[in-house]
């Protein structure tokens, strides 16, 4: 699969994101990471990560993420009952997989693209 780009600053809801991956919209059944925070989409080595900032999520998870544009920095916290420890993040870290985050300040607004996570 070839590599993906999207555009820093750019809006995107969940499906144009999917699109960007599979070339339909996520299907509404079966597919509960594509809605619930993360999802690695198959065949690629990006993490899409999908973060809501001072608003909780459909799931009533309201975590404390941060996005500081002045300092370009994320604070980002994984779903309930996950840590660093976990081969998710252990490949985040060492690189393995290229973390794309995606952040929202309200629930009915599509995500802002902020770019690749580098330092973790």
């Amino acid at each position: 699969m070839e590599k993906t780009e999207f555009n820093i600053g750019y809006e995107y809801t969940r499906d144009e994101v999917h699109m960007y991956y599979f070339g339909s919209p996520y299907p509404r059944k079966g597919t509960g990471n594509w809605t619930s925070g993360y999802v690695r989409p198959k065949g690629t080595d990006d993490l899409i990560i999908f973060m809501n900032i001072n608003v909780a999520g459909r799931t009533g998870h309201d975590f404390p993420n941060k996005y500081d544009p002045l300092k370009n920095t994320i604070t980002w916290f994984g779903k309930p009952k996950t840590n660093s420890k976990q081969e998710t993040f252990k490949m985040i870290q060492d690189g393995t997989l290229t973390a794309h985050f995606f952040a929202r300040w309200d629930t009915t607004q599509p995500f802002k693209y902020l770019g690749v996570g580098t330092d973790f």
